[in-house]
């Protein structure tokens, strides 16, 4: 079963919606976004204690501190890239960022390549909330 939660944000940016399968974190969203039909809506919202854990989460992280733990996520059907991508962006400190272009140059590094697309790993991030990295992309 699938499960939804909607959270109030501060002022000047959009709800965000946060799915469930009842213990993961499976999903997160801001209302209204592209992305939204990649997610289940229509279904039951109940308040759970990951959707708890991510909301206290969220409100640190918008009164801008660090949060000092991750709620627990689950992100299915993950790609080998989609996995190196996510395991770049969790290696961003609190506050820095890093661009798609500077990602793609560490994978193609680490992949002794001469260069990798931008564009490809800006179609395979997981976007900062979703996946919790307290980091910044641009």
């Amino acid at each position: 079963m699938i499960y939804k939660y909607i959270y109030k944000t501060p002022k000047g940016f959009s709800n965000i919606i946060m799915n469930s399968d009842g213990e993961n974190l499976t999903g997160l969203w801001f209302e209204g976004s592209r992305d939204t039909s990649k997610h289940v809506v229509e279904c039951e919202e109940r308040d759970l204690k990951i959707f708890r854990d991510t909301s206290k989460w969220l409100e640190i992280y918008f009164s801008g501190k660090n949060p000092n733990f991750t709620p627990k996520y689950k992100i299915e059907n993950i790609t080998p890239f989609r996995k190196e991508v996510i395991d770049i962006m969790n290696t961003i400190s609190f506050g820095k960022t890093l661009t798609y272009s500077d990602i793609s140059k560490i994978i193609a590094k680490n992949r002794r390549l001469e260069k990798m697309s931008s564009q490809a790993v800006g179609g395979a991030s997981v976007v900062v909330i979703y996946n919790f990295s307290q980091r910044q992309l641009i």
